[in-house]
């Protein structure tokens, strides 16, 4: 009966029979099942995995099954965000195959150079150097909130004559850089020069694409300022041609830098959460930890904290998987 909620037998014989028998301890419930101690623990630890087995308040040492009602719908809504992100990775996999097709079909795949670059100094000389010999465009996700100040001279020595050289740039920075006296001077500074920026909550990691044609990425995905690098060269490519889609999407939803906040309250199903609140309830949601995605919103795991248990007592939720699932089924987290 509960096997599309991925139950086996035995699993949900336990369930049941501690949903009709709540006051039996689950030591008298396996003996008159026939279970010895290693078969029960394995039980309960998946039940208590699914969320359907949890502490008591009232006796912190036993647990007690979670009605179906709310144990069950949780798990529903689980499926459908699993769902949903099956979907969209069938989708992007959809895509990359078109372009993939379309380059095969026209003769047009060529040969990826890739080089690889260590240590700060060698990285930021190779943004210097492809800088200057860009001739229309440079596109750049600068993720890492606050930038230290090597980053801050190396993107001025970047941008310094790009205007004059018509040159266009765009870059893309974390929300929470503008909290930045620094990083929000050098952002100006940018607009001065007829550099665009915007800004938005969450980034993909550290990447400056040169005239869709060479692309310099982080080999390490936590590290926001270009430690160690790759370059990809190949105009054309179906990796070049992805770089740039991703940037476009991503161009598209962030905000101009220097526009108004625009923070909302939570407080009802039809809320439209802040950016940053919605992108530390994402990540919570995949299962990252207050020191992930801190890093990954270029804020501290305080903070993160912080905004979780606000967003928890707002829905009333007691884990933080309960509160994504429930933001998620409320609609707190659509488009």
């Amino acid at each position: 009966m509960l096997e599309p909620f991925g139950l086996g037998p035995e699993s949900e014989n336990l369930y049941l029979t501690m949903l009709r028998n709540p006051a039996t301890d689950i030591a008298r419930i396996a003996g008159s099942l026939g279970w010895d101690q290693n078969r029960t623990a394995a039980e309960i630890a998946k039940l208590a995995g699914l969320g359907l087995l949890r502490p008591s308040y009232d006796a912190p040492d036993t647990l007690y099954a979670v009605s179906p009602e709310v144990g069950l719908q949780d798990l529903l809504t689980r499926q459908r965000v699993e769902l949903a992100r099956s979907r969209s990775r069938i989708e992007e996999g959809n895509a990359a195959l078109q372009v993939l097709r379309s380059e095969f079909a026209d003769r047009r795949l060529t040969t990826m150079d890739v080089e690889e670059f260590t240590g700060t100094d060698t990285v930021c000389d190779q943004v210097r150097r492809l800088s200057r010999e860009a001739r229309h465009e440079i596109l750049a996700f600068v993720p890492g909130g606050p930038q230290p100040p090597e980053a801050l001279v190396t993107s001025r020595d970047a941008h310094q004559d790009l205007r004059s050289r018509g040159v266009e740039a765009r870059s893309i920075y974390l929300n929470t850089a503008c909290n930045d006296p620094a990083t929000r001077a050098h952002l100006r500074w940018l607009q001065e020069r007829g550099v665009e920026v915007r800004t938005t909550a969450l980034l993909p990691p550290w990447m400056i694409l040169f005239d869709q044609e060479q692309a310099l990425l982080s080999v390490d995905p936590d590290d926001a300022q270009g430690k160690a690098a790759i370059l990809l060269s190949g105009p054309g490519t179906a990796a070049i041609v992805a770089l740039a889609s991703l940037f476009d999407q991503s161009w598209q939803q962030a905000a101009p830098f220097g526009a108004p906040d625009r923070e909302r309250e939570a407080g009802d199903t039809r809320v439209e959460l802040a950016g940053d609140t919605r992108a530390v309830l994402q990540l919570l949601q995949e299962g990252y930890t207050d020191e992930q995605a801190g890093r990954k919103l270029g804020i501290s795991s305080r903070t993160v904290g912080r905004i979780a248990g606000k967003l928890m007592t707002q829905l009333g939720a007691r884990s933080r998987f309960q509160a994504g699932a429930l933001a998620s089924r409320e609609g707190w987290l659509d488009p």
